[in-house]
């Protein structure tokens, strides 16, 4: 009897369907269930700016540990005069990044770096930018690994139009903040 009931519950185990995190359901869940961290990133981006700015691309993204943050600066136009800026890991750098950071009109606090870094890794999200695809977007762009289709998540600060749901789809969800995200995504062959 001992055994059946163990073969039941190994049979069980695997024969349970996980969420495949390369499906749009998985990353709508996943905005869903940490929706309270997407905000926090959305917060910080308005706060300093960062999100309006359309001279520099500003990237958050995660160290190879998950412990900390690297900031990149590009310009969306690269010349003589504008050249990429590239921090790595801000807790251990921080008074010399901070420096940098406020020629770009950004204040940031160690507070700030400690919101990026958790709530990046709550996300499951290895970066975060501002972009220019539209006025006043976000990019999130999660870890994914063998995956056929890539998803990201984009923020719009304004409402969404029926112009951008025609190129990305439906808002993530009914939420107060999802009505500002879509989901993009893009196939790999």
């Amino acid at each position: 009897m001992k055994y059946i009931f163990f073969t039941i519950m190994i049979f069980s185990v695997f024969s349970c369907k996980q969420p495949n995190s390369c499906t749009r359901e998985f990353y709508i869940v996943n905005f869903q269930n940490n929706e309270k961290c997407f905000k926090l990133l959305v917060d910080f981006f308005n706060s300093q700016k960062i999100i309006n700015n359309k001279e520099e691309q500003i990237v958050f993204s995660l160290n190879r540990y998950k412990d900390d943050v690297n900031i990149d600066i590009i310009p969306y136009i690269i010349n003589d005069k504008k050249t990429q800026i590239s921090m790595s890991n801000i807790r251990a750098n921080f008074e010399m990044c901070k420096k940098i950071l406020s020629k770009y009109n950004i204040n940031i606090q160690r507070s700030d770096v400690e919101i990026v870094t958790n709530s990046l890794k709550t996300i499951n999200c290895r970066m975060v930018r501002n972009t220019n695809y539209y006025s006043g977007q976000m990019e999130f762009v999660p870890y994914q690994e063998e995956c056929n289709v890539y998803h990201s998540y984009i923020y719009h600060k304004i409402e969404i139009s029926h112009d951008i749901i025609k190129i990305t789809g439906n808002p993530i969800s009914s939420s107060l903040l999802g009505k500002h995200f879509t989901l993009s995504n893009e196939s790999i062959l």
